[in-house]
């Protein structure tokens, strides 16, 4: 720690080194799908999970994949992302980090023809840890935003791809279902 110290517009102080303390656990070297064609086909993602304590840790990942703007009747969608090609069955990750220690998540969604330009997919992905992971969520770590050109799939810069995802998402309104009426 530092004692409090001032600085004035267009001042430069010099306090020396200070030490930070990295989150326990984080997500680095973001792998976002390279090089998805207009015709779609499989985006393969990948990201670091680094565990900075002195505990190992136990849990699941999974990535959820927000889609928007896809030329369905909803436009819309959620889905969860595998980590095995072909199986057509979500498969999640399980993570065993022993302290101090970090493993590659691979994920892998398959993105149809029939999307149209304009079409946006974004990646999240979620952390649990044992006894229950679904429901002991620890983190959410946002990780990309493609999106549909003419002349194939681009990835969208991060602070483009917080900001569509940030307007997008909040934009959504969930369906209202009648109650239904009873039988007299």
């Amino acid at each position: 720690m530092t004692d409090p110290f001032d600085v004035g517009e267009g001042e430069h102080v010099d306090i020396g080194d200070i030490p930070l303390a990295p989150p326990p656990i984080s997500v680095s070297e973001i792998r976002p799908c390279e090089e998805l064609l207009p015709q779609g086909g499989t985006c393969h993602y990948a990201a670091k999970l680094t565990n900075n304590t002195s505990a190992p840790l136990r849990g699941l990942a999974w990535s959820l994949v927000d889609s928007f703007d896809l030329g369905s009747s909803l436009g819309l969608t959620a889905f969860e992302a595998s980590t095995r090609r072909g199986s057509g069955i979500v498969v999640r990750q399980r993570v065993f980090l022993r302290q101090f220690s970090d493993a590659d998540l691979q994920f892998e969604f398959d993105v149809p023809s029939f999307v149209r330009d304009g079409a946006t997919f974004c990646a999240r992905l979620f952390l649990g840890l044992e006894p229950d992971p679904l429901v002991n969520t620890f983190s959410e770590t946002f990780l990309f935003c493609i999106t549909k050109g003419t002349a194939g799939f681009e990835l969208m810069s991060e602070s483009q791809s917080q900001k569509t995802f940030r307007t997008l998402r909040g934009g959504s309104q969930m369906l209202r279902v009648a109650p239904s009426s009873k039988a007299r």
